[in-house]
């Protein structure tokens, strides 16, 4: 796999799943609250969509770091004063 390949399926991953992040989390915060009781939504409770709100997010900090780690030549470059206009990094 090119490295252009995997930057661009590293970062369409990262979106989608940020937006599922958003999603449980909004739920979370929004149609089950704290004190929702024993309500569930599609068959899951409050701590089921917060336990997977929470691997969402450990998952997507993996995401984050390989992002980084892709795009460490631009990153580079930039810190170190070296990155010009309309180079493709």
């Amino acid at each position: 796999m090119t490295h252009a390949r995997w930057v661009k399926w590293v970062d369409l991953l990262s979106f989608a799943v940020l937006l599922f992040l958003m999603s449980t989390g909004a739920l979370l915060a929004f149609t089950l609250p704290a004190g929702s009781g024993q309500s569930t939504l599609w068959g899951m409770t409050r701590h089921d969509w917060g336990a997977l709100h929470g691997w969402l997010a450990v998952l997507f900090i993996l995401l984050m770091a390989s992002h980084l780690i892709t795009h460490y030549k631009c990153m580079k470059a930039v810190i170190l004063g070296r990155a010009r206009s309309g180079e493709g990094y």
